[in-house]
């Protein structure tokens, strides 16, 4: 079945289904009239003419709309369906107005003026009646209309006078216009079908799009996750090596070309980071933890982090600070402030960065600028759109990937925070978030994370599971440097059997989390915690972006980092964990 005549199957059997709902209301009325009309011309007619046609309407009105909404009850299938239906309503709605229509032959006295004026306006107002209960669908009102007047326009013209042929003239014309209305209401009714089946065809094509939108979204985040695991997985073992080897050569020239590499694995390190970060928003994995907080401490780390990034390239870095408590989430903020300073010394190639916290009425605003070349009115929304890079169509590595200030655009908006942008060619930048101020002081005092904890290692026992032998083999060479008692294994089983004789005392544990078979390594590291005699720390290395995997990570309080790990980074967590047992 072609489209168009589904469409029109549709109409017919809406129209249909209006007729067919004012059918129960159409069998008593017509029998009150007819008796009614029997009554009133007892006195004119004989008594056997006025009965016969009172029974004739009583038993098609009982016998034949009685059936068909019985009939029509049981068997509603007007959308397979429609032309049985609307030939029954015909079929119905002629038997029935034949009825009426009989009383222009019956009751029509020849001679008597009075009397048939009255019988045609009875009748022509029953004809009005069916124009207004049966104009959804045309073939029924002709099939309801014509018998009823027709007979009565045959009686006055049988008479030949001059007045009864201009009333049979009158009543035809009458009927035509009462068929002008009743096209009239049947288009506009049809018109107004139509404007609802083209409306809930575009919902649902909308609805389609969006499911295909939704779905495209879902394979994106899928395909990073997958992407980002397989690749993060070699990386991680490169990173470890690599540090190993940098602190095992001592020619400048070696330095060298592996500082170029460190940077070559820093830059796709970085373009991964922000591919995970773009999966996590996509997916919604990322949660929210607001709460009111000092941003004294945060403004004073970010200085310390980036015054030797800016000395590095020759730019002088100024910091207005400010002591206030802001209400956000500290982790999230933190990012953002880092995305938009890290923007800021990629594009700037001389002058100043401005790192400035002021207050603003009940709020507070963060702002950084630069003396960068500026960025034209007419780009300030496209650079927030992913892989968009600002006079980069060459894509050097060296400017970035175009994800920082997508990223910054999401997590602002996940925040529900405000951010504003003043630029122009030649005049710099300045990105403006603005936060709102605690109504109270901060839960906890600030604590100076200046203070790097660079512990000797010596003494703590890591057990580290993973079942790529090329990642043990890069974990073990800086672990044994560093002086810990390390014992690998691909199997985390062998590790169980090692706690549960007493042989192994793990003071942390180092997992991947996808291990062999199915299996995951969050899993085992709990088996070996409750195992163990200590209460051993969980670090999960993973390259997974999954939303799932993460928030499981999350909620069991394990310690979460993403592959690749530097090998500082990873020695300045064990070092921290060190200094925590050694403590305590």
């Amino acid at each position: 079945m072609s489209e168009t005549q589904a469409i029109a199957n549709r109409l017919t059997a809406d129209q249909l289904r209006m007729v067919y709902k004012h059918l129960p209301m159409a069998v008593l009325p017509p029998i009150l009239a007819a008796l009614l009309v029997a009554f009133l011309l007892s006195d004119q007619l004989p008594f056997e003419r006025l009965r016969l046609w009172v029974v004739w309407v009583a038993v098609s009105y009982l016998l034949f709309p009685a059936m068909l909404c019985l009939l029509y009850r049981r068997r509603a299938d007007l959308e397979t369906n429609p032309g049985y239906w609307g030939r029954g309503y015909v079929i119905m709605a002629m038997i029935t107005a034949a009825s009426w229509g009989g009383a222009g032959v019956l009751l029509f006295v020849p001679g008597s003026l009075l009397l048939q004026v009255f019988v045609g306006a009875m009748l022509f107002t029953s004809a009005a009646a069916v124009m207004a209960t049966t104009f959804p669908y045309t073939p029924a009102y002709y099939a309801g209309a014509l018998p009823i007047l027709l007979p009565l326009v045959y009686s006055f013209q049988q008479q030949g006078d001059i007045i009864s042929l201009t009333i049979a003239a009158i009543i035809l014309a009458s009927f035509m216009m009462l068929s002008y209305f009743q096209f009239n209401m049947n288009r506009s009714l049809s018109e107004s079908l139509l404007l609802r089946y083209e409306r809930e065809q575009l919902v649902a094509e909308l609805e389609q799009k969006n499911v295909e939108i939704v779905r495209a979204n879902q394979s994106k985040s899928r395909f990073l996750a997958a992407a980002s695991h397989d690749i993060r997985q070699p990386m991680h073992a490169q990173h470890l090596l690599l540090g190993e080897l940098s602190a095992r050569l001592d020619k400048p020239e070696d330095r060298a070309i592996v500082d170029l590499l460190r940077q070559s694995m820093v830059s796709m390190r970085t373009l991964l980071d922000g591919l995970l970060e773009v999966s996590r928003l996509d997916a919604g994995s990322i949660e929210v933890h607001k709460r009111d907080f000092d941003l004294l401490p945060l403004i004073h780390r970010l200085e310390h982090e980036f015054k030797s990034l800016m000395q590095e390239k020759g730019l002088i870095f100024r910091v207005a600070r400010c002591q206030v408590t802001v209400h956000s989430d500290p982790a999230l903020l933190e990012r953002i402030l880092r995305n938009l300073l890290h923007n800021a010394i990629r594009y700037t190639t001389d002058g100043a960065v401005m790192l400035a916290c002021r207050r603003r009425g009940a709020g507070v605003a963060i702002e950084i600028r630069d003396s960068g070349p500026g960025i034209p009115s007419s780009l300030h929304e496209q650079i927030f759109e992913e892989f968009y890079q600002l006079g980069n169509k060459a894509r050097q590595r060296t400017a970035g990937q175009g994800l920082g200030l997508s990223i910054v655009r999401r997590l602002v908006d996940l925040l529900g925070h405000r951010l504003a942008l003043r630029s122009a060619p030649d005049q710099g930048s300045t990105f403006s978030l603005w936060l709102p101020l605690s109504d109270r002081a901060a839960a906890s005092p600030a604590v100076n994370s200046e203070t790097v904890v660079q512990a000797a290692l010596a003494g703590l026992r890591v057990v580290v599971i993973d079942d790529d032998p090329a990642v043990l083999t890069a974990m073990q060479l800086p672990l044994l440097r560093w002086g810990c008692s390390a014992c690998l294994t691909p199997d985390p089983r062998q590790a169980l059997q090692q706690i549960e004789q007493g042989v192994l005392h793990p003071d942390v544990i180092v997992t991947d989390y996808r291990l062999a078979d199915g299996e995951t390594g969050l899993h085992w590291a709990r088996r070996l915690c409750l195992a163990a005699a200590t209460t051993p720390k969980i670090i999960v290395l993973t390259g997974d972006s999954a939303p799932d995997c993460l928030r499981e990570v999350r909620s069991s309080g394990a310690l979460l980092m993403h592959k690749p790990v530097a090998t500082e980074v990873l020695y300045a967590l064990l070092s921290n964990i060190h200094s925590t047992i050694t403590t305590s």
